[in-house]
């Protein structure tokens, strides 16, 4: 049996598995504090093999798999490639991953392992939004900001969704992952990784501390409709001691969770954009550009 071939036989079964035992939990935004049983229940330690499998290319999906889940597959040394090519070069911007995720949420170990992964990744900015929808389960979330459960609430309903999970994530504003799924997110990220780029986007430091941020649109062939320029900042690495609830016990590490995230300013993507941007915490930070209406998120540059 070929190496390829073994290889997708054993994603199969590891996808197979995930799909039973990764789901995450949902929470219906008509029915608050509604939730499914818990989920997630698998090896943080294997999601983070698979994922870093996928990434750097060692490991194939299988297509069988990908066909009955309706994820869009490619295989990892195709990644792996793909990867190379968008970090190749300066113009090309990191796909963004939004995690939603919480202290109190069994089901969210995992994927905040994930995070781990994808953090030492320069072609990559995951960046972990904490909800507060289940601080009633025992556990407040002291990362948790109301205004990222509002945030996910709109991609749901601006996508037709009535559900929002923990955890869940966002793949460049487009694309959503339910659960901690490596395979999924690994072929999502990939996805985004062949899509055109319409707009570039550089971050350049000033003497005086600030940012000066440029955008411009790349050709004539771009969506239309506005856009939004929005600043992020994040601590790159924090560890929490869980008391109650249902991660009781636990000590749990977590990685770019954000404590700040707000509109700069519109921009209609016609003619040039510079502006001079005050970084609001002593922390790391982003700059996003993001189309109207929680649309695609078609740039990010980081504040270095």
């Amino acid at each position: 049996m070929s190496m390829t071939r073994r290889a997708a036989l054993v994603m199969a079964g590891a996808l197979a598995a995930l799909s039973l035992t990764g789901a995450g939990r949902a929470f219906a935004q008509d029915a608050p504090g509604s939730a499914a049983g818990p989920g997630g229940a698998f090896s943080a330690e294997a999601a983070i093999t698979t994922l870093s499998e996928a990434l750097n290319g060692t490991a194939d999906t299988a297509s069988t798999a990908g066909a009955a889940s309706g994820v869009w597959h490619v295989p990892g040394s195709q990644m792996a490639r793909q990867a190379a090519a968008r970090g190749a070069g300066s113009a090309h911007s990191p796909v963004v991953v939004e995690l939603y995720t919480s202290q109190g949420c069994s089901a969210c170990p995992p994927a905040d392992k994930l995070m781990e992964q994808l953090a030492g990744r320069d072609d990559v900015l995951p960046l972990a939004l904490h909800v507060d929808y289940w601080d009633y389960l025992g556990w407040k979330d002291d990362f948790a900001d109301p205004g990222f459960t509002a945030r996910q609430k709109a991609y749901a309903s601006a996508h037709g969704k009535r559900m929002i999970y923990t955890p869940q994530m966002v793949v460049d504003g487009t694309t959503f992952v339910k659960g901690a799924r490596p395979m999924a997110l690994a072929e999502n990220i990939a996805r985004a990784m062949t899509l055109p780029q319409h707009y570039s986007l550089s971050v350049r430091k000033l003497d005086n501390g600030h940012y000066e941020v440029q955008a411009q649109a790349l050709g004539q062939d771009r969506p239309k409709g506005g856009l939004v320029l929005e600043l992020v900042h994040y601590m790159p690495r924090q560890q929490v001691k869980i008391l109650r609830g249902e991660n009781a016990g636990t000590e749990l590490q977590y990685v770019n969770v954000v404590t700040y995230w707000k509109t700069l300013t519109d921009w209609d993507g016609t003619q040039p954009l510079k502006i001079e941007v005050t970084p609001q915490k002593d922390m790391p930070g982003a700059v996003l550009l993001q189309r109207d209406g929680m649309g695609a998120i078609e740039a990010a540059a980081r504040l270095r």
